[in-house]
Order: structure tokens, then C-alpha cells, then sequence
């Protein structure tokens, strides 16, 4: 799709009207912005200024190629009949030449009728002298004798004219008379004024039209800016892929919303414009503490922050983990194979504990992260004896009291010593959190499970600064045969026994 020229042309020229030449010691001095800004002519500032006026209006309308650069109306005469673009009659967009033989004056036609030209001049005046002090809105006669003629630019698509010479051969187009380009163009030039166009420039047209290119004045000055009509309006920028999803906007109240990956080669700032990242380089992240730290649980997510140059994560669970002091030299669950555990089993003391038989034993395992529990785990010292077939299990419940897997039963996996892996019946999808695997054992003697120092039966050490329904060791009332659906974690009794526990 051809994007027209000639509206361009006439928006720029006409976004100047009302600009003046200097002014100094009580007279216009033929200083512009014009001859500075157009390569090869600063030369001239200070000379009379009505062709470098057209020449500027032509780069910055980004067809600097389809008129003649100078300051000397003689040499665009010759510019146009040299390239046999000269005609006796006015056009849309067309230069034209006024004076003897065209040398004293010029502008830019943008309209037309059987009697009058409609132009824009620049170093003219309300009179429409050849020597002025500014760019003027100029009505003319066709039949002036200081009208010499017309350069005809070779616009992309093609150039209205009056030359009935011309009607019919490619690149014009013939009018007895036009009103020129509405004012929706004109827009559209005070938009390119002070910015240089290089490219192809669309506003209003097809999306891959063109490009815009904005070179900033000044270290004073913003850029862009753009400015939302409310608060409820649609967004005011988006940027969409060949397809049309939009990747990346700005919303009306300016918040940026991405749904891309972000690639960033270089240190990330948060919580401050300015960059605080101690002399380092490279790609990592530099965080300033929170003005009012999380005091609620995220869902389905975890929270990170900084509160007093401290790194701190608030997960779902409510759990606040103060990173600086994460164990990097010590054995964790995963250095095992395991999810989570109710303490590192190095811990644990040589002779371990036998569970009272009938009685639901909970060990307490937080899970940091979400994931899905297959197995519990235990470690057993010495086997059991006599054991009574489906009244042996592990459980898996919610901190609640909810129990949410189970397995087969154990009687003869616990008749046997060692590293006990027991399958739940149906793996459980579980968030992260607060959990307890239970332990019931019936039958003549309960094998010795793995556990910690228990410190006498008047002490239960594992549960310090605990309350009811938070122990982490924890058991029922005696003459349980069965793990119930449902437990009422606050009635369970704290546990001196420290059992070691695992989920995987």
C-alpha cells in the first residue's frame, strides 16, 4: 500500500505557520531554525530564507529527495526543468516559483481553483512581499505577474494538477481545482516537526506501514509521553505479535503488564530509580527493603522481600523464612532423595523408641514447597513381632486434621529392621505447608523407630513453644485399630517421643 507523500508535505509546512525570524536591535535579522537544520545550507542562515524554508519542510516531511536543496530560487528552477517536473500551471504540493524568471521568491502551493493558488511561504509577510519575517498563509492570483511557475514533485502517489497537458499519463492526476489535504494530515505534521523522519512514517495506516523514529531535543525534555483519557480507559499502549496477541502494555493507570519472557543482560533494580548494586556487574538482582513488609499469606505463590537488608520469603502457608540464615553447609531433605522430614535423621539418638501399640503417633513435616507426596518414609531399628495384619499403617494429614493418604498394610514391612519406604495408596497433590505423617502399630511387640533425644518423660523438647493443634510430635488416646478419615489435632497429647519422619 502506497502511503501518500503530498498530505505530509503540506501538514509540516502548514504546522509553521506563525513562526518568526529573529528579532534584534528593532529588526528581523533572517536568523531561522531552518538553514541550521538542513545539511549543506547553515551556511545561509541569516540570507533570505523562502527555499530553504521548502527544502526544510521536504526533510522533515521525509521526501527530501523529490525537491531541490538550496537556498536560491534560480537553482530550483533549473532543479525543476532539468528533471522535466517544470509546468505552467499550479498543483497540490507543487513549489512555486515567483519573481522574474522565478528568482525572487517561492512556497508551497496547498490548494486551488480556476482563479486563485492557496500557498504557505516562508520569509514572507501579511502582505505577501518577496523579503518578509515569517511563514504565512498567502492567497495568490493565478494570473499575478509575479507568478512565474510550478515545480511538479513526483509524489508516490502521483500529484493532482491543473495542467490539462498532463491528464492521463501515469503519476498525475488532473483537477480543474482542490481543497488540499484535510485536517487530520495536519495533525500528523506537528508530529514530524521537531522530530526527523528517516524512514517511512504511518499514522492511521496499515500497521506494517512504516517506522517512527524519535530523536529526544534535549536532556531537559521527555521523549514521549503519552496520556491516558481515565482511569477506566482501554490501555494506551500495547504491542502485539504477528498474530495479533499482545505481549506487552501499559495500562491507563500506567502499569506495565507483560506476558513475554524478559531477557535482562544486566543488574535488576527494585524499590529504587536508583541503581544500589555494590559495585557489581552483570545480571542479578538488587532489592531495597519494603516500605510495609507482607502481613498476609499469598495464594498459590510465595512473597519475597527485604526487611532490614535481611532477604525474607512469605509463603501460602504463612511461613516466613529469613534466607540469610539458609543452611548452605548442612544436609537438607533433597540431599536424600526426600521431600521434607521432621528433622535430619543424623540427629537422632542410638536407641530410638518403640510406639505404645494401639496409640496414633503425628510427626509434624513442613513442606516448603508444593508437591506430590508418593511415599512416607522411617527408619526402623529393630523389627517388630506378632503384628497384628491391617492394624499396622502410615498416614499422611493436613495440619487441620484432614487425612489425605494412606497406605496398605505394614505388618510385614515392619517385621523387618532398616529404611522403610511406604507407598501411599494414591499419590497426594499437596501445597505447600504444615503437615503430619501418623504411625499406628498393633500386635505383640512395635519394631524401634528411629528418633530423637527425648530428654525424660517429663520433657518433650521437640514441641518447645508450641500450643495444642501446632505439636510437632504428637499422639492419640490409646486402643486405635485404624487411621481415621478426620482427627481433632487440638486433643492430641504432646509426644516426648521425637520420631523421624520423612515424605517423598
Amino acid at each position: 500500500m502506497v502511503i501518500p507523500q503530498m498530505p505530509l508535505v503540506v501538514a509540516v509546512a502548514k504546522s509553521q505557520v506563525g513562526v518568526h525570524e529573529g528579532y534584534a536591535e528593532g529588526g528581523w535579522n533572517n536568523l531561522t531554525r531552518y538553514a541550521a537544520e538542513v545539511p549543506g545550507l547553515s551556511i545561509y542562515d541569516g540570507q533570505s530564507w523562502c527555499d530553504t524554508f521548502v527544502s526544510w519542510v521536504a526533510m522533515r516531511a521525509g521526501v527530501a529527495g523529490l525537491f531541490p536543496r538550496t537556498a536560491d530560487c534560480s537553482a530550483s528552477v533549473t532543479w525543476w526543468q532539468n528533471n522535466n517536473r517544470w509546468s505552467w500551471y499550479p498543483a497540490v504540493g507543487s513549489q512555486v516559483m515567483l519573481g522574474d524568471n522565478g528568482a525572487d521568491h517561492t512556497g508551497l502551493v496547498y490548494a486551488y481553483d480556476s482563479v486563485f493558488i492557496y500557498t504557505i511561504e516562508g520569509n514572507g509577510n501579511v502582505n505577501g512581499a518577496d523579503e518578509g519575517d515569517g511563514v504565512y498563509l498567502r492567497k495568490r492570483r493565478r494570473s499575478d505577474t509575479a507568478v512565474y511557475g510550478y515545480g511538479l514533485p513526483s509524489y508516490a502517489e502521483g500529484i493532482i494538477t491543473s495542467d490539462s497537458s498532463l491528464r492521463g499519463l501515469p503519476g498525475y492526476i488532473y483537477a480543474t481545482s482542490h481543497t488540499g489535504p484535510g485536517p487530520s494530515t495536519l495533525r500528523q505534521g506537528a508530529w514530524m516537526v521537531d522530530h526527523l523522519v528517516t524512514g517511512t512514517f504511518a499514522v492511521n495506516g496499515p500497521i506494517n506501514g512504516g517506522r517512527l523514529a524519535i530523536q529526544q531535543n534535549d536532556v531537559n525534555t521527555v521523549a514521549l509521553e503519552v496520556i491516558a483519557a481515565g482511569a477506566s480507559a482501554p490501555s494506551i499502549a500495547k504491542f502485539r505479535d504477528v498474530d495479533g496477541t499482545t505481549g506487552f502494555e501499559i495500562t491507563a493507570t500506567g502499569r506495565a503488564v507483560s506476558r513475554l519472557t524478559h531477557y535482562f543482560t544486566g543488574p535488576l533494580q527494585l524499590g529504587s530509580t536508583s541503581a544500589d548494586i555494590g559495585g557489581g556487574g552483570g545480571s542479578f538482582i538488587s532489592m531495597k527493603d519494603a516500605v510495609t513488609v507482607p502481613t498476609s499469606n499469598p495464594v498459590n505463590g510465595a512473597l519475597l522481600y527485604s526487611e532490614g537488608g535481611v532477604l525474607k520469603m512469605r509463603t501460602a502457608a504463612g511461613v516466613i523464612a529469613d534466607l540469610s540464615t539458609v543452611p548452605r553447609n548442612e544436609w537438607r531433605p533433597a540431599d536424600h532423595g526426600l521431600t521434607a522430614w521432621s528433622m535430619d535423621p543424623a540427629s537422632c539418638s542410638s536407641g530410638g523408641t518403640q510406639l505404645s501399640l494401639g496409640v496414633i503417633y503425628f510427626i509434624e513435616v513442613v513442606l516448603r514447597n508444593a508437591a506430590t507426596i508418593s511415599n512416607l518414609c522411617a527408619v526402623l531399628g529393630t523389627a517388630g513381632s506378632g503384628l497384628t495384619s491391617d492394624q499396622c499403617l502410615a498416614g499422611l494429614y493436613t495440619s487441620s486434621g484432614t487425612r489425605v493418604g494412606i497406605t496398605n498394610d505394614l505388618s510385614t514391612a515392619w517385621n523387618s529392621a532398616g529404611d522403610k519406604t511406604m507407598a501411599l495408596t494414591t499419590p497426594y497433590a499437596a501445597a505447600a505447608g504444615r503437615y503430619y505423617v501418623a504411625f499406628l502399630a498393633n500386635g505383640t511387640t512395635s519394631p524401634t523407630f528411629a528418633s530423637g533425644s527425648t530428654l525424660g518423660a517429663s520433657f518433650t523438647p521437640g514441641n518447645a513453644h508450641l500450643n495444642p493443634g501446632n505439636y510437632r510430635f504428637c499422639r492419640s488416646a490409646s486402643g486405635q485399630t485404624s487411621l481415621p478419615a478426620s482427627y481433632t489435632m487440638t486433643s492430641a497429647t504432646p509426644d516426648a517421643n521425637n520420631v523421624w519422619a520423612a515424605v517423598a
